[in-house]
């Protein structure tokens, strides 16, 4: 049974008249006060306010403080810290000014004569020892602090903008959990992708997953929040990429279903909505999970005849694209479970297979050395050519990728090499290392916005590539043993890596 949360009206109705206020909506503001006889809280960071208080920042304090509902002895005694910083800077015009006409200090005047003479001898320069009792109670900084501290007490302070604050907090959540889906992106993630001119450039956290498991590949969420990774020893676990923490939904604590394969799973795609995952493993299945229960939806028991290198949903989850080391490229149908197409023309394993931006081609990296373009309804063959090899050692193609924005071109990995290619075959550029010492690359991925490349070497290191330039920018020290995997956050410049050291590595 869901839990239930129980909200106070009035602190409802008190963040409705905050968002009046910080729209200039005074009038609504007063209206809506006055129909539901609620106060509204102030925008205001105590923290910043006892600092103010402490530090002697009365320009600041006593504007806000006329808008607070503080008792009146605790602005008396604040009214005295001013008036005693006031004489000591010399500050007597002022002083005499704040003495006469404030409405706190008139009154005070009226209740305790005394002690309003008392300020007014201290402002005369009367009372000169006065200025040199360092020892009276509100002299002292910790009195003050003491004071700031009784006057937080009566502060019903609230963070600005917490209206929109709770609005995209809720969006997220709901986008989160997969109840609500947009294409648009948010101002977070449009932000993050203005931040793509800057390079990755160091380790964010580490997952160690232990002696006897390993993870053989990794993929982010399509909202970015989440990577789920797939072990050797069968496990599909989903982690919160920030914290390096395995994620749990406070909805489905204590429900959720170990996602386990028979056989080392070797390649996983979320779904466009971010609520199923897709698995292949070494064993030639494929399995459909749930996201949020870890249960098992579909299962295609021989997907292929040999073990899965690639799996991906099409852009409405209806279809499975996968790959694998059988030499075939195969769509699935997720709700029949049945073969829908197959592409033919490969003669030896298909390391990685990627689709245009229109989804109109589908591309393919194979060992013997060639990509082959189809068209993905026809399934006919549209290109098939091989990128430029210095030795036979290099043929081997890792992976290819269409650039974003660039639909003629691609990005192509060999075992030596990385190319920049059309999509008919045509050399534009390579990218260069001058002291090469990777050995061969183990595969590479390309920035959503196809400024950068960057590629896993089977050193362990990952060499980051300006696409524009094809020049060399920067070098990931990773230096894990035997890498198996690469992968890049969707909307934000953050990367991940895998190995068969038992690390998966978040560079941001």
């Amino acid at each position: 049974m869901a839990a239930q949360l129980e909200v106070n009206a009035c602190e409802i109705t008190k963040l409705i008249l905050q968002y009046f206020e910080e729209t200039d909506l005074s009038n609504s503001c007063s209206a809506c006060a006055t129909e539901t006889q609620t106060i509204p809280s102030i925008c205001v960071d105590l923290d910043s306010l006892k600092s103010d208080i402490i530090h002697s920042r009365w320009d600041v304090v006593l504007p806000l403080l006329t808008k607070l509902r503080i008792p009146e002895q605790k602005i008396i005694k604040l009214y005295e810290h001013v008036m005693f910083d006031l004489a000591m800077l010399h500050e007597l015009d002022a002083a005499k000014t704040i003495l006469h006409y404030s409405p706190t200090l008139m009154q005070l005047q009226r209740d305790q004569p005394e002690r309003h003479l008392r300020l007014a001898e201290l402002v005369s320069g009367i009372s000169s020892s006065f200025r040199q009792e360092s020892d009276c109670a509100f002299f002292r900084t910790e009195d003050r602090e003491a004071l700031a501290n009784d006057i937080l007490k009566d502060v019903d302070g609230s963070k600005p903008a917490s209206v929109l604050s709770l609005l995209n907090q809720s969006l997220k959540w709901q986008r989160h959990v997969g109840r609500f889906h947009n294409d648009v992106p948010c101002q977070g993630e449009y932000l993050a992708q203005q931040e793509y001119s800057f390079a990755i450039k160091e380790e964010h956290c580490t997952v160690h997953f232990g002696s006897k498991s390993y993870p053989e590949c990794a993929s982010f969420s399509p909202e970015g929040n989440l990577i789920a990774t797939g072990s050797s020893d069968g496990f599909v676990e989903i982690w919160c990429w920030e914290t390096g923490k395995l994620h749990e939904d406070p909805l489905h604590q204590g429900a959720k279903n170990l996602m386990v394969h028979n056989d080392s799973v070797l390649a996983l795609n979320f779904s466009g909505k971010g609520d199923m995952i897709v698995a292949g493993s070494k064993d030639a299945k494929i399995k459909i999970w749930g996201v949020r229960t870890g249960k098992c939806l579909r299962n295609f028991e021989r997907a292929h005849a040999r073990a899965i290198t690639v799996v991906m949903f099409d852009r409405d989850g209806s279809h499975i694209l996968s790959a694998s080391l059988d030499g075939t490229v195969r769509v699935h149908g997720l709700k029949s479970g049945q073969l829908m197409k197959e592409f033919h023309g490969n003669v030896a394993h298909v390391n990685h297979v990627a689709c245009s931006d229109d989804r109109k081609m589908i591309l393919s990296a194979s060992s013997d050395g060639r990509v082959r373009v189809w068209d993905s309804r026809s399934t006919k063959i549209l290109a098939s050519w091989e990128p430029p090899c210095n030795t036979e050692a290099e043929k081997l193609i890792r992976s290819v990728h269409p650039i974003s924005g660039e639909p003629r071109n691609c990005v192509v990995c060999t075992n030596g090499n990385i190319h920049l290619m059309s999509v008919s075959g045509d050399l534009l550029r390579s990218f260069e290392l001058q002291d090469y010492s990777t050995g061969s690359f183990i595969s590479c991925v390309v920035s959503p916005d196809g400024r950068r490349v960057y590629a896993l070497g089977e050193d362990g290191k990952v060499y980051i590539f300006c696409t524009k330039t094809c020049e060399l920018e920067f070098t990931l020290e990773a230096r894990d043993i035997c890498p198996t995997s690469i992968c890049h956050h969707p909307n934000q410049n953050v990367l991940a890596t895998t190995s068969s050291a038992g690390y998966l590595r978040i560079w941001k």
